[in-house]
């Protein structure tokens, strides 16, 4: 029986996958060679002009997308024992027990390069009344989720959060630039996974961010003392006919150093909450922590607001 710190074990790497994978790659490269050698002749037997130069590096892109497709697909598909009797035959995640589906099957999974097939053991729970869906060991290691790898998730997140973005926008950005198409619901579903899992790091990260700056300031150059400063603000996003409001709720803690030059600045954000209570304990929270951790002189602490209703907690 395997727990949950033990999952990995579920992911078999036979001794000779080390070499196999050589093999293919290097197979993978030659074929790739005379894709790449076909584009360059090519583009070199044509008139030089700026439309052939466009559509060489257009069809080079092409190429070198489908050898990391097909690169990361070989890697992957060798990472776990065809075999069912090389895998642990139950495992156990989250308190609930699975055990192994003897006959692997596919699934179809994005990549920076396009789609892969990745095929993986499942393991059903024991208990069939549980409720529990059938669990991929190999995929969970891996951190595919929405059948998307970690890699994509990240390009797809960081185009959502752009300036001007939208669901549409980012979902032709993917198509055109990765080869893949993400639909509405589950671009959302990626999204909120990726929200939740970076919300529970989120507050140490900013606080180890926020003390390593003002530790930069303290040892600063300059005659002014640092300083901590926190902005807070809203942002209307949606005005109704009889004068209610949907505002978001935006804050800002900064480091200055002894120059007057800010350092840093770590950011926090909510969409509309009535009372904006969430902003208020998160902000407070993280004030807290940095000033707990803080073991040089006090900063100067400064707090920038429009003289809104919401502020910190009094304790602060």
């Amino acid at each position: 029986m395997v727990n949950t710190t033990q999952l990995a074990l579920a992911v078999s790497i036979l001794a000779s996958v080390g070499s196999e994978v050589h093999l293919q790659a290097q197979e993978l490269l030659n074929r790739s060679q005379q894709r790449i050698d076909r584009d360059i002749l090519s583009f070199l037997t044509q008139p030089l002009s700026p439309m052939g130069l466009l559509e060489f590096e257009h069809r080079l892109t092409a190429s070198l997308r489908e050898l990391g497709r097909e690169l990361v697909e070989g890697v992957c598909n060798r990472l776990e024992a065809d075999a069912p009797n090389s895998l642990p035959s139950h495992v156990r995640v989250e308190g609930e027990e699975y055990r192994i589906i003897k006959t692997k099957t596919q699934q179809s999974v994005d990549t920076l390069f396009g789609p892969i097939s990745l095929w993986r053991h499942l393991y059903r729970p024991v208990a069939r009344d549980s409720g529990e869906k059938s669990i991929a060991p190999l995929s969970l290691a891996l951190g595919i989720v929405e059948n998307t790898t970690p890699a994509l998730a990240e390009v797809a997140m960081r185009a959502l959060a752009g300036t001007g973005a939208t669901q549409r926008v980012v979902q032709e950005q993917l198509e055109t630039q990765h080869g893949v198409v993400i639909g509405t619901k589950r671009l959302r579903a990626l999204a909120e996974h990726v929200s939740g899992r970076m919300s529970e790091a989120r507050h140490e990260f900013q606080v180890g961010r926020l003390l390593s700056l003002l530790d930069q300031a303290n040892r600063s150059a300059g005659g002014r003392k640092p300083v901590l400063s926190v902005g807070r603000d809203g942002i209307t996003l949606r005005e109704y006919e009889h004068g209610a409001f949907e505002v978001a709720s935006t804050a800002t803690v900064t480091v200055i150093d002894r120059r007057g030059q800010r350092l840093g600045t770590v950011y926090l954000g909510f969409v509309p909450q009535p009372g904006q209570g969430q902003m208020s304990d998160q902000l407070t929270r993280l004030i807290k922590a940095v000033l707990s951790g803080w073991e040089g002189p006090l900063p100067r602490l400064a707090y920038v607001t429009d003289a809104g209703e919401n502020g910190l907690c009094p304790s602060i």
